[in-house]
């Protein structure tokens, strides 16, 4: 398709020369107008390349006609054929719009170079254009994985949640900006406690709205099957899932349930990598189940149990990790071999030193080569050889300043810190139970909040509170506000603000409608007092 000029000049002689020229030289087509308005009344449709306009025509100026162009022809460029020299009037021109200008008389040359001048001044332009415009639609992208991200991130669990001494933990290093693999743990009971870990087919966008619809799947199964074994569970998730699912699409999947009461952990392995554990030179797998989600409507599922105990390890991952260490799939014993070893080298260290080494672990042997979406989960018990107690407080108690009599005294008969310390930890224990009641139980007397204290030989102090009530959002009162609700004033948040200024860390998991948990630690100087 040949690319069409206007040529707008009263002079036959020019509009020839010049018509000749720019079609033997560029192949252009050629539509040329004597007068302004005849070029402004044209109802050709064809998208022009150019326009040469005379400034002095006979029925209106150039300088009035070239905004009139722009307004009908749009961002086509203009070139200006200006009498000698009138050098101010090409400049003129060009402040309204005009690309460039030639001045007659003018030779072949000329117009072939003012053409092309033009011509890569438009190129050149059209090319930022576009390239700003993929520069703001990769910011418009980046946006919208960030927030794809944040709503996917709100979906995990808090970073450290605890259940019967055990520390659960979980992290995920999509390969891209977003990812399918995923993981969860939260608690049904004061004795019931749920773990599981996925990975979707494929990466990126399409898997990471997929993991979106499991996890979704997944609160609703357990919020209409709260007692139902994981076997039972995931072959409602499979039915469930498998009418949503593409045929290209499947699941990988582990539930398990731990039971504090027996030391029973129930679970099911649908087509995922086995979970190991450690005990000692041990290593068990956990494996039982089924196959894949989503492959067919029908399948069936098994439940499998496993008795586990204090000093046991879990470790859960997807295939992301495995891959991204470089072990084949066939290499599945020096993998295991090659986590053992990590377990072995940290196993006494704290939580905090442990989540260091592992991450720097993943950044020296993991993350330079990832090559696909990563999640695990660790399952371990720092609180081993600590002094411990656990305590229930009612309603009654709280109100009665019972709790912090009775944390006050264990921790004054359990370690050596001064009277001032004692107080700080106690003073934070204590704004933490008093908003898991307010908060979590409307202030009813009946509900119970469960605290347990933990010290260790270096002085380091864990206390966890946990209430089983509404849940409540942390993120609302990490900020001391003050102000006026309803014409009452409302003072929040002094006290969260509190804890955090006095404790060195801070965890908190919150379950709508399944309670509310934190976890805070401090570590004192390590010496001998008499001021207790």
């Amino acid at each position: 398709m040949h690319k069409s000029v206007i040529i707008i000049d009263d002079d036959e002689i020019i509009c020839g020369y010049c018509s000749e020229v720019l079609k033997s030289q560029f192949d252009f087509e050629v539509d040329v107008f004597y007068t302004g308005y005849e070029a402004l009344e044209n109802a050709n449709e064809k998208q022009y390349s150019l326009i040469f306009t005379d400034l002095f025509l006979p029925d209106i100026s150039g300088f009035e006609l070239i905004p009139k162009l722009i307004s009908k022809y749009g961002q086509v460029p203009i070139i200006v054929i200006s009498g000698l020299g009138s050098l101010n009037d090409a400049m003129k021109a060009l402040r309204l719009g005009a690309y460039d200008y030639i001045n007659k008389p003018f030779s072949k040359l000329e117009l072939e170079l003012v053409v092309k001048r033009v011509i890569d001044k438009a190129r050149a332009l059209e090319e930022r254009l576009l390239l700003n415009k993929e520069i703001l639609g990769r910011i418009q992208i980046e946006k919208e994985l960030a927030l794809a991200r944040k709503i996917l991130t709100d979906f995990l669990p808090g970073e450290r949640v605890l259940f019967s001494d055990f520390t659960f933990m979980g992290m995920d290093f999509p390969s891209r900006k977003v990812g399918g693999d995923f993981y969860n743990y939260f608690w049904l009971d004061e004795n019931r406690f749920v773990f599981l870990i996925g990975d979707v087919s494929g990466s990126g966008v399409p898997a990471a709205l997929v993991s979106g619809m499991v996890k979704l799947a997944i609160d609703s199964v357990f919020q209409f099957k709260p007692e139902g074994t994981p076997a039972q569970l995931m072959k409602e998730l499979n039915s469930l899932l498998f009418k949503s699912l593409n045929h290209k699409t499947y699941i990988s999947m582990f539930i398990g349930i731990m039971d504090s009461r027996n030391n029973k952990l129930d679970y099911c392995n649908a087509g995922h990598f086995p979970i190991l554990v450690f005990r000692d030179d041990d290593i068990y797998e956990l494996d039982i189940g089924g196959g894949l989600i989503g492959i067919f409507f029908e399948s069936e599922y098994s439940n499998g149990t496993f008795n586990y105990q204090d000093d046991d390890c879990f470790f859960l991952y997807t295939d992301g990790l495995l891959s991204s260490l470089d072990f084949k799939l066939n290499d599945e014993i020096k993998f295991k071999e090659y986590i053992k070893e990590f377990f072995k080298e940290n196993n006494d260290k704290s939580y905090l030193e442990f989540k260091e080494s592992i991450v720097k672990k993943l950044m020296t042997d993991v993350y330079k080569q990832q090559n696909d979406d990563i999640a695990f989960v660790i399952i371990k018990n720092f609180q081993k050889r600590s002094k411990s107690k656990k305590f229930i407080f009612s309603g009654e108690d709280i109100l009665n300043g019972l709790h912090a009599d009775q944390i006050t005294q264990f921790i004054k008969n359990n370690s050596n810190i001064n009277k001032n310390e004692v107080y700080d930890f106690t003073y934070a224990l204590r704004e933490i139970i008093n908003n898991a009641y307010v908060y979590g139980y409307k202030r009813e007397k009946d509900g119970k909040i469960h605290v347990k204290i933990f010290i260790k030989d270096d002085n380091t102090f864990e206390g966890f509170v946990q209430d089983y009530g509404e849940g409540f959002s942390f993120k609302e009162y990490e900020v001391p506000y003050f102000g006026s609700e309803h014409g009452i004033l409302r003072i929040s948040g002094r006290g969260i603000y509190i804890v955090k200024s006095l404790m060195d860390d801070i965890w908190v998991a919150s379950i709508k409608g399944r309670g509310t948990q934190f976890i805070v630690q401090k570590k004192w100087l390590n010496y001998e007092s008499d001021t207790r």
